[in-house]
């Protein structure tokens, strides 16, 4: 059976409060962001016509002194343990950045934002397999 953008949905909305749950509440803003899932998103076609993959975004706003990228590690290590592959995905400003994929399909990137002018936040973007478009799915203006 395959895959329907639905389940997809789920399944990554899933992963992101999963991880979000481990970071320690205390270090946690009282200014909350969206919760995962909270926010329609737009599937993306895969590149191969293969089907829609659902790009789940979510941030949690840190407090001021809060270490994001010790947080980032620890979310990293667990990711690990579930037996997530890593490739290095280094950039100028996240040289650790790594790309996690599962048995499955998904892959996660979680990076910190730390500006200076905000509060830190630790961002986790997460992206289903492959999945199946509900009939009459229009890929330009149907968010899920």
């Amino acid at each position: 059976m395959a895959l329907t953008l639905a389940e997809a949905k789920q399944e990554t909305v899933r992963i992101q409060k999963s991880l979000v749950a481990l970071i320690p509440e205390e270090l946690c803003s009282p200014d909350r962001l969206p919760a995962p899932g909270s926010v329609k998103m737009t599937p993306v076609a895969g590149s191969d016509g293969s089907g829609f993959r659902y790009p789940g975004s979510a941030a949690v706003r840190l407090v001021k002194d809060a270490d994001g990228q010790a947080i980032v590690e620890l979310l990293e290590q667990e990711l690990r343990a579930q037996g997530w592959q890593e490739t290095p995905m280094p950039t100028v400003s996240q040289p650790k950045r790594r790309l996690f994929a599962n048995a499955v399909g998904y892959e996660t990137i979680i990076s910190t934002i730390d500006r200076g002018d905000d509060l830190p936040m630790v961002v986790l973007d997460v992206w289903s397999p492959p999945a199946t478009a509900p009939e009459n799915f229009n890929r330009f203006v149907d968010k899920i």
